[in-house]
């Protein structure tokens, strides 16, 4: 069962470009927005974009890009083991950048604060 949605997501990877037979393939992780207030409780989807579509995305999409996108949400479901398994996935039809509402200056503010926040996490624990 799939069902056609728009959303908004950032990226969480650089889109990487992959091949099914003589088709292109964009694949990336996108993280959903939480609508549960609770902090550090991401949703995390994977999409794929197929054709010029995905050759799009890998030459102007980034990781941490905030887009819009519009596409068919489903369930890929297969065994591995004997148990069964399954997740959730966004075959894209259309993808954007989302433009931010403020001005640029905060928009450079905002990038440099997320860059900190990520190299404080990124470093050795005591």
């Amino acid at each position: 069962m799939s069902v056609n949605i728009t959303t908004y997501a950032s990226l969480a990877f650089d889109p990487e470009l992959q091949k099914a037979g003589d088709k292109d393939i964009a694949k990336m992780r996108l993280i959903l927005p939480n609508k549960t207030g609770k902090e550090g409780n991401k949703q995390f989807v994977d999409g794929e974009a197929w054709e010029q579509l995905g050759l799009n995305c890998v030459a102007d999409l980034k990781k941490g890009d905030s887009v819009i996108l519009t596409g068919r949400l489903q369930t890929d479901e297969w065994e591995k083991d004997g148990e069964k398994r399954s997740k959730m996935k966004i075959t894209i039809s259309a993808i954007g950048k989302q433009i931010p509402p403020w001005p640029r200056e905060e928009q450079e503010l905002i990038k440099e604060a997320r860059h900190e926040v990520q190299t404080l996490t990124d470093e050795e624990p005591f």
